[in-house]
């Protein structure tokens, strides 16, 4: 005797539901890509300081560089490399120094130097008001690069 085929007895395969979607997505998920994205946003905030100090820093090294590239001692090149000093002290982090003048600036540049640089910075900052300045500019150059490098640590 033969079994009778599901045909024959009037029997149907089981139809699966479909897949389920991924889209629309749950809550726990929703709940993490805005999480993700909160964190996300909190470290590119606390990064965006570090990186304009930085652009500053690099675009006011690169106008000192240049400043000492030219070689002359003339009261505009004194002027502009105080005025790079400013800047360099302001990118690191030091805003107090952007209004300082005289004898501020004068003990601001200091408090970094080793005491031999001292006599070449008075010298300096005196040849900023002469209308011929007879300084040379190697000992500025050292002096400065001294100062940079205190700066930077």
């Amino acid at each position: 005797m033969n079994a009778p085929s599901p045909q024959d007895l009037g029997l149907h395969d089981i139809l699966l539901p479909l897949q389920p979607s991924w889209w629309p997505l749950p809550w726990s998920a929703w709940v993490a890509l805005g999480m993700t994205l909160l964190m996300l946003g909190l470290i590119l905030w606390a990064i965006r300081p570090r990186v304009l100090r930085r652009k500053r820093w690099r675009a006011a090294l690169r106008e000192w560089q240049r400043i000492r590239v030219s070689g002359q001692t003339t009261p505009n090149q004194l002027g502009q490399i105080n005025q790079v000093l400013k800047r360099l002290a302001v990118a690191s982090g030091h805003i107090e120094a952007a209004p300082m003048t005289g004898s501020d600036w004068e003990a601001f540049l200091s408090h970094r130097l080793p005491s031999e640089d001292a006599t070449i910075l008075r010298q300096y900052l005196a040849s900023l008001y002469q209308g011929a300045p007879q300084i040379d500019l190697t000992e500025i150059d050292t002096c400065s690069k001294r100062w940079l490098r205190s700066l930077a640590c």
